[in-house]
């Protein structure tokens, strides 16, 4: 973690740049600046905030392509889960059926009613496990998502941020 400690006349304040950057607004940034300029080395935290910055959104290039390629991935997947669920659902819709015709002319004691109700509960057993990794699948691209929105976002704000250092 990057740390500011500004030392000005009437204290001492400690900033994390990640979290305070992350959550700031222009107004807040202005601030910031305000308190630099009382500080006794202001271009020694001018640059510190600069190489900070430039170094983010050199970053953010690799890093928002990496995670575009994270979701394009995860798009694939779902859908490919979505095509194995909706067939597992129909097969297991074709074997319910092959029970129903096998109880008019058999007991639930057959072999035949056996194995197809065996087959019934595989399937039941791997929908379910197809829903469960689709669900962390749809989480997991949620999470790409809004990371993704986060450094977009950020890297709007730290160019901002960087044409309000021009002028200090």
């Amino acid at each position: 973690m990057t740390e500011l400690n500004i030392v000005y006349v009437h204290g001492r304040m400690n900033i994390y740049l990640e979290n305070f950057l992350a959550d700031c607004g222009v107004t807040k940034f202005k601030k910031l600046l305000r308190v630099i300029k009382m500080s006794y080395t202001p271009p020694v935290y001018v640059e510190t905030l600069r190489t900070y910055m430039t170094e983010y959104l050199e970053n953010a290039v690799d890093i928002k392509s990496n995670i575009t390629t994270a979701i394009r991935k995860c798009d694939a997947d779902i859908e490919e889960m979505e095509k194995q669920l909706a067939n597992l659902i129909y097969k297991r819709g074709r074997v319910k059926q092959q029970l129903k015709k096998i109880l008019t002319y058999t007991t639930y004691t057959s072999q035949e009613y056996r194995l197809t109700k065996d087959s019934e509960i595989q399937l039941t057993t791997e929908i379910k496990t197809v829903r469960d990794d689709l669900i962390s699948a749809r989480v997991n691209l949620k999470l790409y998502i809004s990371t993704f929105k986060k450094i977009e976002k950020n890297t709007k704000n730290f160019k901002k941020y960087l044409e309000l250092l021009k002028d200090v």
